[in-house]
């Protein structure tokens, strides 16, 4: 997978570069982060704690950028009813083409390996749009199909994002709608799941002089959902009913390091296990160059 993620991205600079030219002016930006997480199940009948590392890079050449990250997870889990620990790798894809200055375009790919759960091998493609009338306004909309062999998910996301400058600050809130529905399930994993979810949620962001805070909460519930932009998917049968988030962090030479936190209540659909939090903290050490 380390090699996977390593040829995708010397593939997509050869891409950009022929798609924009060789031109020493053309803007030219490489990022590279490591991820630490650290995740904490209470009252699971399923899982006790979990370590995840994820390595993430991003390519941007000119008006096209690519992501790809290597996610890991290792979970110690409850035995039984689970046979063994949980060790799950996740790929994710992601290329955005800005258009112009107000039009993008949006594609992701996403690959689960499970040794655990029926959504092994599951595969999730996304489209998506973004416009930005202004320098403070922008929207995107965006579209995710979820392949997996015992159901299909099919997810609809809406965001609006408004910023304002306050002195040296640079302020943002975004809101968002998730629209979820899932279908042809016939499996015990999934049967307890409602056909159809929406969402809501809210995202705040404030930064001056390098330094960042995130806040962000989402509402109603959701299972089998991509998050953050397809950079993220929960593809266990575990039904979220809240979250709540928080982080800070710092840039600057083209260093990041960030801090986060993550409280969420949970139900486990298979055994009907309501009352459920997952607390989930995370260290990100990255560098633009």
């Amino acid at each position: 997978m380390i090699k996977k993620l390593f040829y995708v991205l010397v593939l997509a600079q050869a891409v950009l570069y022929a798609a924009t030219g060789t031109d020493k002016t053309t803007p030219y930006r490489t990022y590279a982060a490591l991820q630490y997480e650290y995740l904490d199940f209470s009252h699971s009948k399923q899982k006790e704690e979990g370590e995840r590392w994820t390595l993430h890079m991003k390519q941007r050449l000119a008006m096209h950028t690519v992501q790809a990250a290597l996610e890991k997870t290792r979970t110690q889990t409850v035995q039984p009813p689970l046979k063994e620990d949980l060790d799950v790798t996740k790929f994710y894809l992601r290329y955005t083409a800005a258009l112009t200055p107000k039009h993008e375009l949006y594609a992701n790919y996403i690959t689960i390996s499970d040794n655990l759960v029926p959504t092994d091998d599951g595969r999730i493609y996304g489209l998506g749009y973004g416009y930005r009338w202004s320098k403070n306004a922008a929207m995107t909309l965006y579209g995710y199909y979820s392949d997996y062999d015992i159901f299909d998910a099919y997810q609809f996301d809406a965001a609006l994002q408004l910023g304002r400058r306050f002195g040296a600050v640079n302020t943002a809130v975004q809101l968002i709608g998730k629209s979820i529905f899932i279908e042809n399930c016939e499996s015990g994993f999934c049967k307890n799941a409602q056909r159809s979810y929406f969402t809501p949620g809210v995202k705040l962001k404030a930064a001056t002089m390098g330094y960042f805070v995130h806040a962000g909460a989402f509402f109603g519930k959701r299972v089998f959902a991509v998050m953050q932009d397809g950079l993220m998917v929960q593809h266990h049968a575990m039904e979220f009913s809240e979250t709540y988030m928080g982080g800070v962090g710092k840039r600057w030479n083209g260093f990041e390091l960030k801090l986060r936190y993550v409280y969420q209540k949970a139900t486990e659909l298979p055994f009907n296990n309501s009352g459920i939090v997952v607390q989930n903290g995370m260290l990100r050490v990255g560098y633009a160059f």
